[in-house]
């Protein structure tokens, strides 16, 4: 299970969808740096190592990134 922030998992959701951080950032209004905290914040929490895993586990908790995003 994905231990996260609302504002996590939806730089999650994001990062599933396949955008950069830079893009996260642009798209949520929020600043690169944030985005790599939050990115951090859940590796931590979750003992994962790279964007993949985060990815994969947003997907088996949440599914489709793009119908989680829409719902929000």
């Amino acid at each position: 299970m994905l231990d996260a922030s609302p504002s996590e998992l939806v730089v999650c959701a994001h990062i599933c969808a396949g955008y950069s951080n830079k893009e996260i950032a642009t798209k949520l209004y929020r600043s690169i740096g944030t985005i790599k905290t939050h990115v951090t914040r859940v590796r931590l929490k979750n003992n994962l190592k790279c964007a993949a895993e985060i990815s994969r586990e947003f997907v088996l908790m949440h599914g489709d990134p793009y119908e989680f995003l829409k719902s929000i």
